[in-house]
């Protein structure tokens, strides 16, 4: 069966499969973990692609955008994770190779050495349970075990029959559309914060063209497994600043990055993993062989997806907002009411009307006064009035306290 790919996904020529079926009609099984990632769904959709093998996708939630998506694709999705071996029994039933691959964000609060172990155990169960061919895809360094033991080395010695090690940074081109996090400062502008700092690089690679190398490896595991080497992508170095300036010239919009610091970092578990890479400084090595779109190439292809990252981002906070805005007026409004029918409990609903709605313009009037005091921009000023004003909107649409309420 002959497999052909794209010189622009990256020429990988003509290859043959020497995984080939036990009966000539039920495809084999590749068990592929973390495929709700960048790198695991890519890899899911090439194997898929190739027909002749089907995928199971072990997933954090199954109900997720990202689940949805692999089971679109054909593939079976399945909760679960390697922490949990004896869980995963029944998902390596009929699989043939296992393609294991970390997301970052499940294991930020573990060290290189649990990393180590927790692979290797993984590694072995998925022997005892009739798996004959592993692929590990990780960074080299990000898992090196106890006196920089080799895992490499160590998976050998478990007794597969072919075992694959693609040296693949934990970050892709992939995750400014999927994991970064953009933040809007003015209409059509946006900023990138992340603990790099101000020149520090993150090794990325494109999963899609990735995906492509893993599925020669998949496939034709003989020609790709051997004791000594290991398997190198293209891996692009350059700082964060530079990414946001191209982004910005080929899309159109205004990306800056912001350095700041770990402490500062919205998402902890992101941070503590860019903390890592920024002191590690691990080097990585091309593959001479392989063929891979470079950071503008693949920002001028995939510029609709960035745009939607961004401004699907701004809506969800602009909604969140209003939730939190909705819920603190209401909050503000049920204490001021309890207020005032303990201070005048005998009051008709009229009169708590009046005075309530008499307290809060002050309070409005006072808030202005206080800004304008205190030399606020004009342009803060007006978004600060306009969120008062909603506010005061919200108040007032909310019905005053019956008999019922004040008891």
């Amino acid at each position: 069966e002959k497999l052909h790919t794209s010189r622009r996904n990256g020429a990988m020529g003509c290859v043959e499969s020497d995984l080939n079926s036990t009966d000539g009609k039920i495809p084999n099984t590749v068990l592929i973990t973390s495929a709700d990632t960048a790198k695991g769904r890519f890899i899911a959709k090439k194997i898929l692609e190739h027909k002749q093998m089907s995928v199971k996708g072990l997933v954090d939630d199954p109900f997720s955008k990202e689940a949805q998506i692999l089971a679109d694709l054909g593939c079976m999705v399945l909760k679960g994770e390697i922490k949990n071996l004896n869980a995963l029994w029944l998902a390596m039933k009929g699989c043939v190779a296992a393609v294991c691959i970390l997301d970052p964000m499940d294991t930020a609060n573990m060290t290189r050495s649990e990393l180590y172990d927790l692979i290797l155990n993984f590694a072995k169960y998925t022997k005892e349970l009739g798996i004959k061919n592993f692929a590990l895809c990780n960074d080299e360094e990000a898992v090196r075990g106890p006196g920089k033991k080799d895992l490499h080395a160590e998976l050998n010695k478990i007794g597969f029959k072919n075992v694959i090690y693609v040296r693949y940074p934990q970050f892709c081109f992939e995750d400014f559309t999927t994991r970064f996090h953009y933040k809007e400062s003015l209409a059509g502008s946006f900023s990138l914060h992340l603990n790099l700092g101000k020149d520090g690089k993150l090794p990325l690679v494109c999963a899609e063209d990735a995906a492509n190398l893993i599925l020669n490896a998949v496939h034709n595991p003989s020609r790709h497994s051997s004791k000594s080497s290991k398997i190198n992508l293209n891996v692009t170095y350059d700082t964060m600043d530079a990414h946001a300036q191209c982004i910005s010239e080929v899309t159109g919009l205004k990306l800056s990055y912001v350095p700041t610091s770990t402490a500062d970092m919205e998402n902890a578990d992101l941070a503590k993993v860019f903390a890592r890479y920024v002191d590690s400084k691990v080097e990585f090595v091309a593959e001479s062989k392989s063929e891979s779109r470079n950071f503008k190439e693949w920002v001028k292809d995939n510029q609709k997806e960035l745009k939607s990252a961004m401004m699907d981002q701004q809506a969800q906070v602009k909604i969140k907002g209003k939730i939190q805005l909705m819920e603190q007026t209401r909050q503000m409004k049920s204490r001021l009411i309890r207020q005032l029918l303990k201070a005048a409990p005998n009051s008709s609903p009229e009169e708590i009307e009046k005075a309530f709605k008499s307290i809060h313009q002050q309070r409005f009037n006072k808030a202005v006064e206080i800004m304008r005091t205190k030399n606020v921009e004009d342009s803060t000023l007006v978004s600060t009035m306009g969120e008062l004003q909603k506010s005061s909107q919200v108040l007032k649409s909310e019905p005053l306290p019956t008999a019922e309420h004040k008891k």
